[in-house]
């Protein structure tokens, strides 16, 4: 699976300390960072994905150093936005391909969920 992505799970949501649960839904907004944003906001499941779905928390959260992901579990969880802006680092991916390579990959990778068109995430499209 992709892995290159998330340091948090939405620009919405703040920075998560060790000692935090987080959200059972996550919303995720695009607005802040682009400026064309016609699809509309994405809504999963933090807590399925966890624990029904057993998605490792490894898989969408990471910080890295030398190539290597070193975030553990307990460590405080930044939001996307702080690596994954536009324009701030050429090597890291922009917020919003992270989020498709990441999610659409892995939907994809498994044969299950929204991975198909924009609709079957982008439930309440922009108009």
């Amino acid at each position: 699976m992709t892995v290159a992505f998330i340091a948090a799970l939405s620009l919405s949501v703040p920075a998560l300390g060790a000692d935090e649960t987080p959200p059972e839904t996550i919303r995720i907004f695009n607005t802040s960072v682009f400026k064309d944003h016609r699809k509309g906001p994405v809504t999963f499941s933090h807590q399925k994905h966890a624990t029904q779905y057993k998605v490792l928390c490894r898989e969408c959260h990471h910080v890295y150093e030398n190539r290597q992901n070193v975030w553990e579990q307990g460590v405080p969880v930044q939001t996307c936005d702080t690596c994954h802006r536009e324009k701030k680092d050429p090597r890291v991916d922009k917020l919003q391909n992270a989020f498709h390579k990441n999610c659409r990959g892995c939907h994809r990778d498994i044969g299950k969920g929204p991975y198909k068109n924009c609709a079957e995430c982008h439930a309440e499209l922009a108009q």
